[in-house]
């Protein structure tokens, strides 16, 4: 299906009658609102208009009405194109809901490809010519569609290999004590970035930073925090550090001094990835956490597979009981968002609201979703 930049549709082919059961004389000079279906909240699409005029392209799932009636799941790729006259066309491109799916698996097992024998040096040299790059990603009231905070992801722009994976070098520099100045790099320039939000206007966001167990067994960690928050001015009560299960994993005095100290500062805790490591109820309890976030593994199947639904629901409920905040993870599908809110799960993150994004694109986001 072919776009133009009134958003009028001028062509389509015959894969997409046979899909949608529209013939040409039936589409053509109309909308692509003619689509739109009370699976996905406005935000949604207005999101994804956005990312197309931004970035020039757009893929994810996507549910569409037919002609007689039927709401289906696709995955729908959208990219813009240049005519000769500087025009602008929309190439919309509709697929099985899988081919979503394969496209990521594929794009990761580039990326472990082209990013093997990280060493030491690599880092010492990325940090030196700054090749690392704060994003974030918002997060999302589902009741509402408003953002009510943000969590920061680190990105390495490798100069020939292109995007390397956290997956890939958060090991490399854990296990060679560099994630002590990364850590502290990318606390410093979250700051940063929250201020700038605020002279924007975004007022109260919480700000979810990813602390590595390596960073809190430093002696100095919750030293150099304070000094932060007392350079910034920052209020605490909107910064969460996440941390993953493998603090249950026989914490040393460091990491509970730091945390303790934390605590005394007003930061809150959160519970990252729960479920796919060493948590048990009793730690839970043993530790002063306000969010349990719970990790993409179990969202992704969660309307497919009874095992997964059956897990989250009860993390939900036992998040709830404890008297904890409950994050998603990984959303990316209206059915995703349609189970956590029949569970009572609120706020969520992930593709189908929004990619992580770097400062100036979340501003925009924020702006356009203001609107």
């Amino acid at each position: 299906m072919m776009i133009d930049e009134q958003g009028k549709i001028i062509s389509i082919n015959e894969a997409f009658t046979q899909i949608t059961g529209y013939s040409p004389y039936e589409i053509l000079g109309r909308s692509p609102k003619f689509f739109k279906v009370k699976k996905h909240y406005t935000s949604f699409y207005r999101n994804l208009v956005y990312e197309v005029l931004k970035y020039g392209y757009w893929h994810g799932h996507i549910w569409l009405c037919k002609k007689n009636g039927v709401q289906q799941q696709y995955c729908l790729v959208v990219t813009s194109i240049e005519g000769s006259s500087g025009q602008k066309y929309y190439i919309s491109t509709f697929q099985d809901s899988s081919h979503c799916s394969e496209q990521e698996n594929a794009d990761s097992n580039s990326t472990n490809r082209n990013n093997e024998k990280i060493t030491y040096f690599h880092l010492q040299k990325a940090m030196a010519e700054e090749q690392f790059e704060l994003h974030y990603q918002p997060l999302m009231h589902i009741t509402d569609g408003k953002i009510i905070g943000l969590e920061t992801l680190i990105r390495w722009n490798h100069p020939t290999k292109g995007s390397i994976s956290p997956n890939i070098f958060i090991p490399i520099a854990e296990k060679t004590g560099l994630i002590i100045p990364i850590g502290e790099r990318v606390l410093k320039q979250s700051f940063e970035a929250y201020q700038v939000l605020q002279t924007k206007g975004s007022k109260n966001l919480k700000l979810m930073i990813n602390v590595s167990v390596k960073q809190l067994e430093h002696k100095d960690f919750s030293q150099f925090v304070a000094n932060l928050v007392k350079e910034y001015a920052f209020d605490t009560k909107n910064i969460e550090f996440e941390i993953t299960e493998s603090i249950f994993l026989n914490p040393s005095k460091n990491v509970l001094r730091n945390i303790n100290q934390l605590r005394q500062l007003g930061i809150q805790l959160s519970l990252d990835d729960f479920g796919t490591g060493y948590s048990a109820f009793n730690y839970l309890k043993r530790l002063p956490f306000n969010t349990l976030k719970i990790d993409r593994e179990f969202i992704r199947d969660v309307k497919i597979n009874s095992t997964n639904s059956i897990l989250v629901e009860m993390m939900i409920t036992m998040g709830k009981n404890l008297g904890l905040n409950v994050i998603a993870e990984g959303v990316e599908t209206s059915e995703q968002i349609d189970f956590l809110r029949e569970n009572q799960c609120e706020v969520v993150q992930g593709y189908y609201y929004s990619k992580p994004l770097p400062i100036n694109d979340l501003i925009d986001f924020i702006d356009n979703i203001a609107v």
